[in-house]
C-alpha cells in the first residue's frame, strides 16, 4: 500500500468513510515533501495544515533560550499537528521540523471545516485523533522528561 491510500486507511479503521468523503478527500488531500532539518511550522506562524506522514520522522520542539527543548517525535503512520495553534488559529510557540526527509498528506484547516459542515460523519474521525495526538505527545513528554530527570 502507498501514497494516499495510508490515510485513507487510517481514516476507515476508524470509521469506515462514506465514498462521498472519500472521493472529496481524495481531490484535496496535498502531497508535500519536506526535505531533513526542514520546517513543517515555525513558532510565530499559525498552523493551517495537519499532516499525516507517510514517511519519515519528524519532531516538535520550543526554545527555552538558546537550548532547544523537544516535545514530541512522531514517525510515519502518525497525524502530526500543532494542536493549539492549529485549533484556534493562533501564532504557534513551537517548532515542527523533519528530522529526516519526510512525505505528508495535508489538509489545511479552512478545509478541514468545510468538511465538518458536509460530512458529519468525520467528526468521529476528528475526535479519534485528537485523542491519540493528545495520548501520543503526552507519551513524548512524559518519556523526554525521564530521560532529562
Amino acid at each position: 500500500m502507498c501514497c494516499m491510500e495510508k490515510v485513507l486507511q487510517l481514516l476507515n479503521s476508524i470509521s469506515p468513510l462514506s465514498p462521498a468523503l472519500e472521493s472529496h478527500l481524495q481531490h484535496i488531500l496535498k502531497r508535500n515533501s519536506f526535505q531533513k532539518d526542514s520546517y513543517l511550522l515555525q513558532a510565530g506562524q499559525v498552523s493551517n495544515c495537519i499532516h499525516y506522514i507517510e514517511l519519515g520522522l519528524v519532531r516538535g520542539f520550543y526554545y527555552n533560550g538558546a537550548q532547544e527543548i523537544n516535545i514530541w517525535f512522531m514517525q510515519a503512520g502518525n497525524v502530526v499537528i500543532s494542536a493549539v495553534s492549529f485549533m484556534r488559529q493562533v501564532k504557534s510557540s513551537q517548532y515542527i521540523q523533519a528530522v529526516e526527509d519526510c512525505i505528508t498528506w495535508s489538509i489545511t484547516y479552512q478545509q478541514l471545516q468545510d468538511i465538518y459542515k458536509r460530512y458529519p460523519e468525520f467528526n468521529l474521525h476528528r475526535a479519534t485523533l485528537i485523542e491519540k495526538c493528545f495520548v501520543a505527545s503526552k507519551k513524548w513528554q512524559r518519556m523526554l522528561s525521564l530521560n532529562s530527570a
